[in-house]
């Protein structure tokens, strides 16, 4: 039952705070439930994040709360005992803006009823700001565009990074517009935060970045803290960037170095995070060209991951298999290219049997192209383990063309070139 209309309808805008109220609320409220039979033990069952536990993007309606289960709890939850513990916690929940989803057997969510509402909103804007900023690092940056979108668009969300997330965030930012980057260590850095390093026909050239996640405007002893340390190092230039904005008296002495001290705002940062989406987008447009997939598929240009060809499967009963293929890495993700499969075996009503992918450009071009994103992880070692991406699912727009939408996360495995049994009976 939808309960758009409980209580107040009247817009409302939601700050973190309150969000997390409601998470804590939400919480009690199903603890109490569980803790009427007597079943509230930790290892039972438990509250954890959408994150924590897929460790994934938020989903278009976000997941609030995910509860997990064992024991007797889990026989009570999905109804296998004499008690329909996930129909009380539903109806616990009726006179709150919540409702409770088995996602599989082991694992309930806590997701907004009204998926369109205000604090639906609210909640994907929260989340999608935890997601970004777990993605502003190196290891992934160069793969998720939307990480710059954010602050492109949203500029005054700098200052809602933590000092040293400011800093890590500007290293990004400049790593996708070409430049090497040594990030300093926080504290003890004499000064400086970031060392940009480009190469020019000539030489190699040095800017010093200074970097203050500040509400109140930066004065002059701090530019001139910059330049006296660019004089001493005999870097190229200094850099000043700041959230706040720049003393009257600070923007002259700049003026007066001829080009050798420059300030910045969120204002230019903004704009350096516009042409670092761009060249993201545009990178990944030159990858996906037919004649760079055929490459690929032919051994050319393999090298790391990329090239190679990763298999997941899904169902228990009913067994499906999905393929996909590296087009490009970095140490925490992969950019993987769906494709085609084809029937290797079967019983003669292709029912059961086995699958290989289907590689040829013939299907390829058929399918079309299809691509998704994967994180990397890796053993205690620091060996490559596995990929954990959302599998593409299909369907046919009005016009009749084929379209590809996010599924379920799947676990993606290094394909051992042998056929993947299927069972669809």
């Amino acid at each position: 039952m939808n309960k758009k209309d409980i209580g107040n309808t009247q817009i409302k805008k939601y700050n973190d705070s309150e969000l997390e109220e409601k998470i804590e609320n939400l919480k009690t409220i199903v603890k109490s439930v569980i803790e009427k039979h007597n079943m509230w033990h930790s290892d039972n069952c438990g509250f954890t994040s959408y994150a924590e536990y897929y460790d994934d993007e938020p989903t278009e309606n976000p997941c609030v709360l995910v509860l997990w289960l064992n024991g007797d709890v889990l026989e009570a939850v999905n109804g296998w005992s004499g008690i329909d513990l996930g129909e009380e916690i539903s109806q616990a929940l009726e006179q709150t803006e919540f409702i409770f989803e088995l996602d599989d057997h082991t694992i309930g969510g806590f997701y907004v009823d009204d998926y369109e509402s205000e604090l639906a909103e609210a909640f994907r804007g929260y989340f999608q700001w935890s997601w970004i900023c777990s993605l502003i690092k190196p290891d992934y940056s160069s793969m998720y565009e939307e990480i710059f979108d954010r602050f492109y668009k949203n500029p005054s969300d700098m200052y809602k990074l933590l000092p040293r997330q400011y800093e890590e965030f500007l290293e990004v930012v400049f790593q996708n517009n070409g430049y090497r980057t040594v990030l300093g260590p926080g504290s003890n850095d004499g000064g400086i935060d970031l060392r940009l390093y480009s190469n020019d026909l000539v030489s190699e050239s040095i800017t010093l970045v200074q970097a203050k996640r500040y509400k109140n405007p930066i004065e002059l002893q701090a530019v001139q803290a910059l330049t006296a340390v660019v004089d001493d190092e005999k870097a190229n230039r200094g850099l000043f960037i700041t959230t706040s904005r720049y003393l009257p008296c600070g923007s002259r002495w700049s003026d007066r170095q001829n080009s050798r001290i420059q300030l910045a705002t969120s204002k230019e940062v903004a704009e350096w995070c516009r042409l670092a989406s761009c060249r993201i987008t545009n990178d990944k447009s030159i990858l996906v060209e037919f004649s760079e997939i055929e490459k690929l598929l032919t051994g050319i240009g393999v090298e790391g991951l990329v090239g190679k060809i990763f298999h997941a499967n899904s169902g228990y009963t009913n067994i499906d298999n999905s393929y996909a293929m590296v087009v490009k890495e970095t140490k925490g993700a992969a950019l993987l290219l769906w494709l085609p499969k084809k029937i290797h075996t079967h019983d003669g009503f292709g029912q059961r049997g086995t699958h290989l992918p289907d590689t040829s450009l013939k299907s390829l071009y058929k399918l079309g192209k299809h691509f998704f994103r994967a994180k990397k992880y890796y053993d205690k070692n620091n060996q490559f383990e596995y990929l954990k991406g959302k599998e593409l699912l299909f369907s046919f727009n009005g016009d009749n063309q084929l379209e590809s939408f996010p599924g379920s996360s799947r676990l993606f495995l290094l394909w051992n070139n042998k056929p993947n049994h299927f069972d669809c009976d």
